[in-house]
């Protein structure tokens, strides 16, 4: 069985090579990897192609930039494999990793395959993060994403080729941040038979280099047209009750809150979105309360507490 493996690349020659090696190191070799150079100014479009040289599973495809979704979009558009993985340029996969894959999808007729994966911090300290996806309730599980229980981006999956090619998938060309979870929720209203991998092979990697780590008012901005789709496909699909479930933004609004990078105008005139009862269930009251107070001319104070106790935080761990 051939895999497809998606890597999209953009200005990451550091890690990239860890990337790759990890990737043809695997005990399970029936795969092809596609390297998508989305317009890098740095020395991966030299990585990419000499790592083709040397092992001819590695399909390379020099573009033009044009942001993160339509480099993933170019990678479905080419890839021939019966099932689809993501993996991040700055990430990296343990051996067996295909392998259990493999051995999932023979026993089990999955179209969507989660798994528990190992979150890197700055610092180099890993910790497990365990994916509980609602197996036998598809519509739990598009819950779950929107409440942010369920994390939901692609290189957290594994989807099956013919599944996204029968339902007509594709990545929003407008939004570059937020756009795997929006890929996932539309992947889960045609109700795919949901499976998880068991073990974990993934190790996702803090990079502060990273485009979203240095330019955080941009994505921070980028996420208003997340949301903004988002709602689309809740009214598209006719499901306008998930709206109450969206809980995503507003975790998005509370690290703005935390910020500085926004003013208070910036963030009552873009960050729009109503504080309901069900964020108190599912994230608590001291949470809620904080949220709660931004709304209101108590916005600044709330702002100065957030920041001293980050600030003091992070003098208490250095």
């Amino acid at each position: 069985m051939l895999f497809s493996i998606i890597v999209p690349v953009y200005n990451d020659d550091v890690y990239l090579p860890q990337c790759l090696d990890s990737i043809l190191s695997q005990t399970y070799q029936e795969f092809e990897c596609l390297l998508i150079d989305d317009g890098s100014t740095d020395n991966c479009p030299a990585i990419c192609d000499s790592y083709s040289k040397k092992d001819k599973r590695i399909c390379v495809y020099h573009k033009k930039n044009e942001g993160i979704s339509k480099t993933r979009q170019f990678g479905l558009d080419h890839a021939k494999g019966s099932y689809i993985f993501f993996i991040d340029s700055d990430d990296w996969i343990e051996l067996s990793y295909f392998d259990n894959v493999y051995q999932t999808i023979k026993d089990e007729n999955a179209d969507i395959l989660f798994m528990d994966f190992y979150n890197e911090s700055s610092n180099g300290k890993e910790k497990l993060c365990v994916q509980k996806p609602c197996v036998n309730d598809n519509d739990k599980a598009i819950k779950q994403v929107v409440k942010g229980e369920l994390f939901s981006c692609l290189w957290n999956t594994v989807f099956k080729r013919d599944f996204y090619i029968n339902n007509k998938l594709k990545f929003h060309e407008t939004v570059n941040y937020g756009e795997d979870t929006l890929f996932i929720v539309e992947a889960l209203f045609f109700k795919p038979i949901i499976k998880k991998i068991n073990g974990t092979f993934y190790h996702h990697t803090f990079n502060k280099n990273s485009f979203t780590q240095r330019n955080k008012k941009t994505k921070f901005v980028e996420r208003i047209k997340f949301n903004e789709q988002l709602n689309i496909l809740f009214e598209k699909y006719n499901r306008l009750d998930l709206k109450k479930y969206n809980f995503i933004f507003i975790n998005d609004k509370y690290e703005i809150l935390k910020s500085e990078i926004f003013s208070k105008e910036e963030y009552h005139e873009l960050f729009k979105i109503k504080i309901n009862i069900g964020y108190l269930t599912q994230y608590g009251v001291l949470k809620y309360i904080i949220m709660s107070l931004a709304e209101t001319n108590l916005y600044c104070f709330i702002k100065y507490l957030l920041t001293f106790s980050q600030k003091y935080k992070k003098v208490r761990i250095d």
